[in-house]
């Protein structure tokens, strides 16, 4: 099982995890860090460490805070140390790292979590039952004394009705009299004032209307509404903290109505992603700070491809894992002459179109060499020499657009 643990200087000494994490929790850790430097303007160097089975596999220095894009995937921070720090290290040695690190975190996303065990319920304590009490020659002795006494209370009520010949006596208080004067208004003075309370209902009524009228042209428009009525420029200056989730919706629409909205709100997403609607290949790949989801991963490889780099796409599609993308850069491998490697990315594709186009691109590059040699051999005549150099250019030519 593969884990890391993160240490960092006291800027970062918050954010980072303690002890051990789980492997496929390590990129949005990194996520987060990265986040939480830029929000605090630190440029802080943080150790990442990757053990399996408390034996350290990878170990190195990551600068959070510089606008590094790698720094959101933990196979990205893999593949940007091996390229840098290690790129002297063999290649199948870095593969197999890369594999080791791939195949965890696909094992962790196809297990899931482990479910929690249920604990069995304790049995609960014999609760004593609790016998009827038996009557006991004090008890009885008790009662028989209530009994004596509620009948000396009835004789005794008896006796008092009969000195009164039956009659009950009731308890009766005379209430005092009060004298309400009587109030003489007249009806000029009963009018005046009903008019004047009718004329404070209107005004108030009045008063209400427009407090109300005033709070709804006040009350600002929903973000959905505005959403919805397309006018995002709007809702970037009501709605700020929203202004990314706008651009990430405009990057699927219209390129006018993008480059209208980053001119107003400029962002490094926004820079990104009208520089692929524009072709605009090396600056795509120059792009800094960019929160990097899974379709911007996909663009980026495709940038990389557009610039015949098939090498740092094929690393970008290992977390992308795209198909459709896996067989371009097998094909721009194939362009290169470099048939092995888009033999062993169609492996595990098993296209029979890409098998033909690489068998294609085999019989191509032996063309390519044999030309190329008698272009050079200078027992050749002139003109022969000039043949080959010209059958030459048509092979290299046919290798390039291979597919197309």
């Amino acid at each position: 099982m593969i884990t890391a643990s993160f240490d960092a200087n006291r800027k970062l000494k918050k954010i980072i995890p303690k002890g051990q994490v789980p492997l496929s929790e390590v990129s949005a850790q990194l996520a987060a860090i990265e986040d939480y430097a830029n929000k605090n303007s630190l440029t802080e160097v943080c150790e990442l460490s990757l053990l399996e089975d408390d034996q350290s596999i990878f170990k190195d220095d990551i600068q959070f805070g510089a606008g590094n894009p790698y720094v959101q995937s933990v196979l990205s921070v893999v593949n940007h140390t091996l390229e840098t720090t290690f790129k002297d290290v063999p290649k199948a040695s870095k593969e197999a790292l890369i594999n080791k690190i791939t195949e965890a975190l696909q094992q962790t996303q196809e297990t899931g979590k482990p479910l929690q065990t249920m604990e069995r319920p304790q049995p609960q304590p014999d609760v004593p039952r609790v016998e009827p009490q038996k009557e006991t020659p004090n008890t009885s002795v008790v009662r028989q004394t209530d009994k004596a006494s509620q009948s000396s209370r009835m004789a005794y009520q008896v006796a008092q009705r009969k000195n009164r010949n039956g009659k009950r006596i009731a308890f009766h208080y005379q209430l005092p009299s009060i004298k309400v004067p009587r109030l003489h208004v007249s009806k000029g003075i009963l009018k005046g004032g009903l008019s004047l309370a009718l004329m404070l209902m209107i005004g108030w009524l009045v008063i209400f209307s427009f407090q109300v009228i005033k709070h709804q042209v006040q009350q600002p428009q929903t973000y959905e509404t505005l959403m919805t009525n397309k006018d995002y420029l709007k809702a970037a200056k009501l709605y700020p903290k929203r202004r990314k989730a706008i651009e990430s919706k405009l990057s699927n629409g219209p390129m006018k109505t993008l480059q209208t909205f980053n001119t107003h709100y400029p962002s490094a997403e926004g820079k990104f992603d009208l520089a692929f609607m524009n072709h605009k290949w090396s600056t795509v790949v120059k792009t800094n700070n960019v929160t990097m989801t899974k379709v911007r991963k996909a663009q980026l490889a495709v940038a990389y491809l557009k610039l015949h780099e098939p090498e740092p796409a094929q690393r970008l599609n290992l977390e992308v894992n795209d198909q459709k993308l896996a067989g371009a850069i097998a094909l721009e491998y194939i362009r290169q002459g470099n048939t092995d490697e888009a033999t062993a990315i169609n492996q595990k594709l098993k296209s029979s179109e890409l098998t033909d186009l690489i068998n294609a691109g085999k019989a191509y590059q032996q063309a390519i060499n044999k030309y190329q040699q008698e272009a050079n051999d200078q027992s050749l005549s002139a003109t022969q020499r000039a043949q080959a150099a010209d059958n030459l250019s048509v092979w290299q030519h046919n290798l390039k657009t291979i597919g197309e």
